[in-house]
């Protein structure tokens, strides 16, 4: 048995963007409904994908080297990315990192975020497991971070 068909994407960059579009029309529907933790999850998955529009705004994503660099689902990695293709002077990078550092992640971790809105964790702490739970006020933090993108 087979899901779905494969069809040619014709430019990668649009496709992302599309396809980011989608994760917040997403996002909105389970906001209204209450799904804070789910809506959560989707809103960071359009900024990845957001992020990655851009890179293959830039770059061919046909070309090996940089097709391998997308193979993982981190914002932190492809904001990284990012930056290195937008320009490769050292200090230009520094500039451009300080204001994704200031704007964007204002010191959350987008990789743990990700792992711990779909999955309960053990906690030293707790000493047991732990569900993130996520409010309007964060879905805002959210929102204000995905418009920056």
């Amino acid at each position: 048995m087979r899901i779905g068909t494969f069809e040619p994407v014709n430019n990668l960059s649009d496709e992302y963007g599309q396809i980011a579009q989608h994760d917040e029309r997403v996002a909105e529907a389970l906001i209204a409904s209450g799904e804070f933790r789910h809506a959560a999850y989707f809103l960071i998955q359009a900024i990845e994908k957001y992020l990655r529009s851009r890179i293959f705004a830039i770059v061919d994503g046909r070309n090996t080297y940089f097709r391998d660099q997308y193979r993982n689902h981190s914002v932190e990695e492809a904001a990284d990315f990012l930056v290195q293709v937008i320009s490769g002077n050292v200090e230009v990078q520094k500039q451009i990192r300080s204001q994704l550092d200031r704007f964007v992640f204002q010191g959350v971790r987008f990789n743990h975020l990700h792992n711990n809105l779909r999955y309960p964790l053990f906690s030293e702490r707790f000493q047991g497991f732990v569900l993130l739970n996520v409010n309007a006020e964060d879905i805002e933090s959210l929102r204000s971070r995905l418009r920056w993108v």
